[in-house]
């Protein structure tokens, strides 16, 4: 069902970029912006998300800590479609420092599940795989946010989601 309501959904915007930036006018400025930081500061990860599909849709959380995006990879036709899915409430409310922190976060678990880390391929299955990962890219998002002069607030958010899963943070 979610990859009937994905495949319908990209198919009822309007493609406007060649970035694969399925987003509607309301937000598409703002995620142009966040992709020109990324593309800046961290021209690897830009190169998974210039292969990927973004979107932006309702996202609901069931929890305090509301889920404000997430990545998938699709397989279809005998290939694997990466995207990754917005919250349009983040798109509304955060600033375009936090939107490419959103995206590379996003990025990072492509990425992530492609290689692992150093080069090792890891299929998350437990609890403590899945922490490992969201601690590397959560730390990771944090140090880019620092490099990208991001306000402290947009700090902070990251800083609490990590606290929220109880994630180590590194350098801080």
């Amino acid at each position: 069902m979610k990859k009937l309501f994905l495949f319908l959904f990209a198919f009822s915007m309007k493609i406007v970029s060649g970035q694969h930036n399925l987003t509607a006018a309301p937000w598409h400025a703002k995620v142009e912006s966040a992709l020109a930081l990324i593309k800046e500061y961290e021209p690897e990860i830009y190169e998974t998300i210039k292969t990927s599909y973004i979107q932006v849709g309702g996202i609901s959380g069931e929890n305090e800590m509301h889920a404000w995006a997430f990545a998938l990879k699709e397989s279809r036709y005998n290939s694997t479609i990466p995207w990754i899915m917005l919250d349009s409430k983040a798109l509304t409310d955060f600033t375009v420092k936090n939107i490419a922190g959103l995206l590379l976060h996003e990025a990072l678990h492509l990425a992530y599940w492609d290689k692992g880390v150093d080069g090792k391929i890891y299929f998350t299955k437990s609890d403590s795989d899945i922490k490992v990962e969201h601690t590397y890219i959560y730390n990771y998002q944090l140090n880019f946010l620092k490099k990208i002069r991001a306000s402290k607030n947009d700090q902070q958010f990251c800083l609490d989601i990590m606290h929220y899963l109880r994630l180590t943070v590194y350098n801080n």
